[in-house]
């Protein structure tokens, strides 16, 4: 036939020669390799520890405190340069800052309040125990009036406020008379 189409020759290619085999040896890269990782900087040493100071303090309403945080690396020595976050327990209580400068919130009840300051690096945290002082009481008003009787009774209250006129709870009252003849 005229025009048939006739599949292209295979070409045989030559085997290599069967013999033994050679191996290239990776002894000499994996040198390579260690010779650069040694000759690199050490990695930092991590954080081990947060140890925040002062560990505890007492604040009156609105005061500040400013807190360190002093971090410790795995080898014991102490680290420089590592970032520091800090966070309030309680925001009403405390607020922080970056720098772990603290402000003392408005306690209107008769009791202080406690507030955990926690810095972190690294993950690693430590923490500091605020106690925040009540409001000082700046004022008392006396609520009640009234005619009193002879052996009547004329109940009274005590309202005390703070120097902005916030009034404060859990405050307890002492009463007393200028003239224990007429009342008591």
């Amino acid at each position: 036939r005229t025009g048939a189409r006739l599949p292209p020759p295979r070409l045989a290619m030559p085997r290599p020669p069967r013999g033994p085999r050679r191996r290239v040896s990776r002894l000499p890269g994996l040198a390579l390799l260690l010779l650069v990782a040694c000759t690199g900087a050490e990695p930092p040493d991590p954080v081990q520890r947060v140890t925040v100071s002062p560990p505890s303090a007492t604040l009156a309403s609105g005061a500040t405190q400013a807190l360190t945080a002093t971090l410790t690396g795995t080898k014991g020595g102490a680290l420089a340069g590592r970032p520091v976050t800090w966070r309030s327990g309680n925001a009403a209580l405390a607020t922080d800052r970056a720098s772990g400068v603290v402000t003392a919130g408005r306690v209107l009840g008769g009791a202080n309040e406690s507030v955990t300051i926690t810095a972190t690096s690294e993950a690693v945290s430590g923490s500091a125990t605020l106690a925040v002082q009540p409001v000082p009481v700046a004022a008392v008003a006396v609520q009640g009036s009234g005619t009193l009787r002879p052996g009547g009774t004329l109940q009274l209250a005590a309202a005390p406020a703070s120097a902005t006129g916030e009034p404060l709870t859990g405050r307890p009252a002492t009463w007393t008379t200028t003239d224990a003849a007429v009342a008591t």
